[in-house]
């Protein structure tokens, strides 16, 4: 590289006594170096906006293909080989681009027949009995399309209630029977339950830390809330049937999905648990000798329920005899009257319908490694339970229930004499966005609040 001056910066040059010098620099890009980083930037932005499409606002707003329609889908790949032999180097094969593949399909003219696929929960649930019958029934769907797969048929759906008696379900034009599933009836959830790609890209971009996490509510799910009052002591069958867009609400369609359940003798929890204040409280009287066997009933069924016959063999061997299944609500204290004052030592809760009652939810499941693969299933989740209540003294040492949930031994602490035992019936919150809602809490429905001043044969000032 030369560098030359110009003449009119002669008479600078004469001034300074050192010979000066000149530094020049060229900054060059190769074309292939500009392609390559347009290349990077653009695959960057394509794989955002793909991200963005899939966990964004937007992500529940699919396209659903038209019915009696031909696609082709066209698919190109490349393919570079490789032959290993062991002990050897590998040596590459002839690679094969740019290979062009179509396919060709054609959807049917014809709407799902069943719509078990989309069906996510539904409570009450299969066969479940005793349903309090002032509760809605809920169906919650997997996809937030529901209505929208079946309209692109032309059809539309309805719930039909079918009670065993046969007695006709109430209609208004508020709460009409059958009750349409059009987009006013169908409840958007939050995304919960995310398909398998969706649940890993999410968890990825939450714990990435230059990714910004998802902002705002995703839509995923619907559900059909029936606010229909249901008759006591009824078998139902809930269906959901299919009919014609045109036809008129109310006529009859195709079944495409049925859930069956029963009812038990009262409206809501509250009542259920109401029932026990209308019984009188009995105390009977054990002898010393079975006390101790009485108490023990707690520890031996701590880390299981009793099954079988287990809990009455369990009270038998406490000296007290067999006893059927209660039909009504009851609550007996034992007390040892041998001691120098009179101790409790527990008590027996009869109830007409179970205490202890389980529903089937979506429950995350993850296999063994090393495929740690990961999967819902509707697994039996308690929802109801009978708990010592806050607001008594601490006196309850163990609950054992017995086969059925409809007998329940609850053993006292020692010394138990003159204080408040406190018993409810705990309904579990469900704080998934789809059953109960984030905010929901556990209700507490007092069965027994009684102070245990002293064995009714006592004389007492």
């Amino acid at each position: 590289m030369q560098i030359g001056c110009l003449p009119a910066s002669r008479p600078l040059r004469e001034k300074i006594t050192l010979r000066p010098f000149y530094v020049g620099g060229i900054e060059a890009l190769k074309t292939s170096e500009a392609t390559r980083s347009s290349y990077d930037t653009t695959q960057q932005t394509a794989k955002q906006s793909v991200l963005q499409d899939a966990l964004g606002l937007d992500s529940a707003d699919n396209a659903l293909l038209q019915a009696g329609q031909e696609y082709k889908v066209t698919v190109t790949w490349d393919v570079s080989r490789q032959q290993r032999t062991p002990g050897q180097a590998p040596s590459d094969l002839p690679t094969v681009s740019g290979q062009v593949q179509s396919f060709w399909f054609k959807t049917d003219t014809a709407p799902p027949a069943r719509l078990d696929p989309w069906v996510l929960v539904a409570l009450p649930g299969e066969a479940e009995t005793h349903f309090f019958g002032s509760e809605a029934v809920r169906v919650v769907f997997a996809t937030s399309n529901v209505g929208e797969l079946y309209a692109a048929y032309g059809k539309k759906l309805q719930a039909r209630l079918r009670p065993s008696s046969y007695v006709p379900v109430p209609s208004s034009p508020a709460t009409p029977h059958p009750y349409p599933l059009s987009p006013a009836n169908l409840q958007p959830i939050p995304a919960t339950i995310l398909s398998p790609w969706e649940n890993a890209v999410q968890n990825l971009v939450a714990t990435a830390a230059p990714c910004v996490a998802v902002s705002g509510e995703r839509t995923r799910h619907s559900a059909v809330t029936i606010p229909i009052p249901l008759d006591l002591y009824t078998d139902y069958l809930l269906d959901i049937e299919m009919l014609d867009a045109t036809a008129p609400d109310g006529s009859p369609g195709t079944l495409v999905w049925r859930g069956s359940f029963s009812t038990g003798g009262y409206p809501t929890a509250a009542d259920f648990a109401g029932s026990f204040q209308a019984s009188k409280v009995s105390h009977r009287g054990v002898h010393s000798e079975d006390m101790g066997k009485l108490q023990a009933i707690g520890p031996a069924f701590a880390s299981a329920a009793p099954q079988g016959a287990q809990f009455d063999t369990a009270l038998s061997g406490a000296g007290l005899p067999a006893m059927p299944v209660p039909k009504i609500p009851g609550v007996t204290v034992f007390w040892d009257p041998l001691s120098p004052v009179p101790q409790p030592a527990a008590l027996l809760i009869d109830a007409s319908e179970p205490m202890w009652r389980e529903r089937p939810i979506p429950i995350l499941i993850t296999d063994p490694a090393p495929a740690s693969a990961q999967r819902y299933e509707l697994r039996p989740q308690p929802w109801l339970e009978l708990v010592q209540q806050a607001g008594g003294d601490n006196v309850v040492d163990y609950i054992v229930p017995a086969p059925g949930g409809q007998r329940a031994l609850v053993t006292l602490k020692p010394g138990c004499r003159g204080q408040r035992v406190t018993l409810a019936l705990r309904r579990v919150a469900y704080t998934e966005a789809y059953l109960d809602g984030p905010a929901a809490t556990d209700q507490f429905y007092t069965v027994l609040d009684q102070v245990l001043t002293a064995a009714p044969w006592e004389e007492v000032d």
